[in-house]
């Protein structure tokens, strides 16, 4: 069925033991999927679980109905994230550049400040209590831009998250399934691993991040 010469079976290299890791093996005899370690350790390196074929397929496809009828939605939601990311970018932005300026100015008087000590202008003690001043406050607007940079960092990895996750849940919407060969690609393509656990149930891993489930 799909596991004839030179086919893979639907699920090959996507379902995988919840237990031990190892990969499910299909059995044409049972249409169905068993642990690999359990197939061949028996119940010494595995729990004896099975899941069948077509409840799998079924499974999994009513997870991704779900995710591309939540498609509008989720559009929405990810406008509003990356709305909510691009404006704090924006007042980080700002708030570095503002830096940026002000650390220019230090460094300006602080050459004054030698100049001043090199003419004689203040004694060393004026010069060196002003001169330690100047460097804990460039100190403190560098550890500040720092931070800032990495805001602005994290918000352009968000936005390509975000980006990337509104792409993939579009495609899959808009893609006309027609036989098992297309399935199968959209599933390689869509999912990461799909892990069986002991009592059957299915945990999916997708290939592409939902930052709406990490609370963007």
């Amino acid at each position: 069925m799909f596991c004839g010469r030179g086919k893979k079976s639907l699920f090959a290299r996507l379902a995988y033991c919840a237990h031990c890791g190892k990969g499910m093996n299909y059995k044409n005899d049972r249409e169905g999927y068993v642990c690999a370690t359990y197939q061949k350790r028996g119940s010494k390196g595995c729990p004896s679980h099975f899941i069948r074929h077509d409840e799998l397929k079924e499974s999994v496809l009513a997870d991704l109905r779900q995710l591309s009828g939540n498609a509008l939605d989720r559009d929405s939601l990810v406008e509003k994230a990356l709305k909510k990311a691009n404006e704090k970018s924006n007042h980080a932005l700002t708030e570095l550049k503002s830096i940026k300026k002000k650390m220019q100015q230090l460094q300006q008087e602080q050459l004054e400040l030698v100049r001043a000590m090199t003419r004689k202008m203040i004694d060393d003690d004026t010069f060196q209590m002003s001169n330690t001043a100047l460097k804990d406050e460039q100190q403190a607007l560098k550890a500040r831009a720092a931070i800032l940079e990495a805001v602005l960092s994290q918000g352009e990895a968000n936005e390509r998250i975000m980006q990337r996750f509104r792409e993939e849940v579009r495609r899959f919407t808009e893609l006309q399934i027609d036989g098992e060969e297309v399935l199968r690609e959209v599933l390689q393509r869509l999912i990461d691993r799909i892990e069986i656990e002991l009592d059957g149930g299915i945990v999916i891993h997708y290939n592409f991040g939902n930052p709406l489930s990490a609370g963007a």
